[in-house]
């Protein structure tokens, strides 16, 4: 599932963005803002891509997560 494509509603849509990261963690460039800064979407994503898809997170989410793993 790419949301590259999408409306701007799908990009917004929780359940359409969780999907779309756990198949492919990349898909987080397309997503809302506000599910960018989502701990749990993020998260999903990171699970699916690695670390690089934190490029696509606003800083201070980054921060947190990046200070979550080096504890």
């Amino acid at each position: 599932m790419a949301l590259s494509f999408a409306s701007d509603d799908l990009k917004a849509d929780r359940e359409i963005v969780l999907a779309a990261v756990q198949k492919n963690g990349s898909n987080l460039m397309f997503a809302s803002n506000g599910l960018k800064a989502d701990r749990e979407i993020v998260l999903e994503a990171i699970n699916a891509s690695g670390l690089k898809v934190l490029e696509y997170v606003p800083k201070e989410i980054k921060e947190q997560i990046e200070n979550q793993i080096s504890q």
